[in-house]
């Protein structure tokens, strides 16, 4: 009996947590969805398209033109390497739109200003 109920409250718990993520990571004015975004990058808003995605997933497929910095490497250090600046225009995506989502808060930490993520995938935006 103790096991279902402890079984029970992990589950609300996970189902809890994801709902509330969800409700966090859509800002209209921020998260970008997949039209939208087409639109945005073919009428060059974005100075940067940045996937935050694991290396191997990098690998596998991207979009072109996009630039990888794993969520994990994001600092001052590695979007100066990459000649990212606080001043530019960026869209963010990944497999994930939590991941996406933490790059987006990464760089506003940094100072970053015209921060953007998708919502959904890179692929609709192709």
């Amino acid at each position: 009996m103790n096991g279902l109920i402890l079984i029970a409250i992990i589950t609300i718990s996970i189902v809890l947590y994801n709902l509330y993520m969800s409700f966090v990571i859509y800002n209209h004015e921020v998260a970008i969805l997949p039209g939208t975004a087409k639109e945005q990058v073919q009428s060059g808003k974005y100075t940067h398209i940045l996937d935050v995605r694991m290396k191997t997933g990098w690998e596998h497929n991207h979009f072109p033109d996009a630039i990888s910095i794993p969520l994990h490497k994001i600092s001052m250090k590695t979007l100066a390497e990459n000649n990212i600046k606080p001043n530019e225009t960026i869209l963010i995506y990944s497999d994930s739109n939590i991941c996406a989502y933490r790059a987006y808060k990464k760089l506003k930490k940094l100072s970053f200003v015209k921060v953007y993520y998708l919502l959904g995938s890179y692929i609709n935006i192709i």
